[in-house]
């Protein structure tokens, strides 16, 4: 099962600017231990972007071919989440980011697939008593009618698996 949260579409510095956006994040700080994300940005600019806020692996890339790069980033502290709110998301820029994969002890708990139209957190319910899934926005009666418009663009991101709004 996976729970969807639309977190709309970035401003025109590439920026999520959404409440859902601010407070699933506020949520994933408490409960992701580690980001995985694909983009275009050197190993050198992402300790720069992410104001050398976490340690920082390289990953094998997705796809060679298209010259993205992997990072897993892990040890995150406060400031993390302050830089990963202000990064530029838009997808025509030069160092995009595609996905971010929010990890949770090696399980992946949240995933966001950045494209250019409404975008979606989907969050994993894994099997842990630790992680509470109530709560993790505070408008859900407007998240459930923003996925009600967007069921076709949902149902391609979730590949046929079972989702509800959050």
């Amino acid at each position: 099962m996976v729970k969807v949260i639309c977190i709309g579409t970035y401003d025109n510095w590439g920026r999520f600017c959404s409440e859902n956006w601010y407070e699933i994040l506020n949520w994933l700080e408490r409960y992701s231990d580690s980001l995985i994300i694909y983009c275009r940005i050197d190993f050198e600019k992402i300790g720069l972007l992410l104001n050398h806020s976490c340690s920082i692996d390289i990953l094998e890339s997705p796809d060679k071919s298209m010259n993205i790069n992997a990072y897993k980033l892990f040890n995150l502290s406060h400031t993390f989440w302050d830089a990963i709110k202000q990064i530029d998301y838009c997808i025509d820029s030069k160092e995009e980011i595609s996905h971010l994969f929010f990890m949770f002890k090696e399980q992946l708990l949240c995933m966001l697939n950045v494209v250019d139209y409404e975008n979606y957190m989907l969050i994993n319910i894994l099997n842990d008593d630790s992680i509470a899934y109530t709560n993790i926005i505070s408008d859900v009666t407007h998240n459930q009618y923003l996925c009600s418009m967007h069921i076709d663009d949902i149902n391609s991101l979730v590949d046929g698996e079972e989702w509800s709004p959050c």
